[in-house]
């Protein structure tokens, strides 16, 4: 995917780094962080050749590098802000199998709970009514997985 079709923040994994393409309106200097179960792993500042989209590249330390699924995670570090998300399927874990489908599942699922609560928190929603809110979205995305086509990814 090419950032000129795109406004959002694009990773692409390069001879063991992630280089993670930024436009221009989301961030131009600062920056950026990745995680790996929530923890971070490894950091970069933001480089710019000029207008237009930025660069960041990454060095994806061992620890990233094992067999099953590995959900990498873009933030700002000024701010904690949630920039993208880069799945790996590393080893004995293939998109087929299930048991990895299972887990990229439940860390979507999570992902979208906190989003969920980051916006519901902000939107003042009733406590009462959040969690049929999340039962929504998750009837949706398991929806969405049972009707997408064999080999494809419908998450991503």
């Amino acid at each position: 995917m090419s950032t000129a079709d795109t406004d959002l923040v694009t990773l692409r994994l390069l001879n063991g780094k992630l280089i993670a393409t930024i436009p221009a309106h989301e961030m131009e200097t600062g920056e950026v962080e990745l995680r790996l179960g929530g923890k971070p792993i490894a950091t970069a500042t933001i480089t710019s050749a000029g207008p237009g989209p930025s660069e960041a590249i990454l060095s994806l330390p061992a620890s990233a590098l094992s067999d099953g699924v590995a959900l990498l995670d873009l933030h700002r570090q000024d701010t904690g802000a949630h920039l993208a998300r880069y799945t790996m399927f590393n080893g004995a874990a293939l998109p087929t199998d299930l048991v990895s489908t299972v887990e990229l599942l439940r860390a979507e699922v999570q992902a979208l709970k906190r989003a969920f609560m980051d916006d519901a928190s902000i939107a003042k929603l009733r406590a009462a009514d959040r969690p049929l809110v999340v039962a929504e979205a998750v009837e949706e995305t398991l929806s969405a997985l049972e009707s997408a086509a064999p080999g494809t990814d419908p998450l991503g």
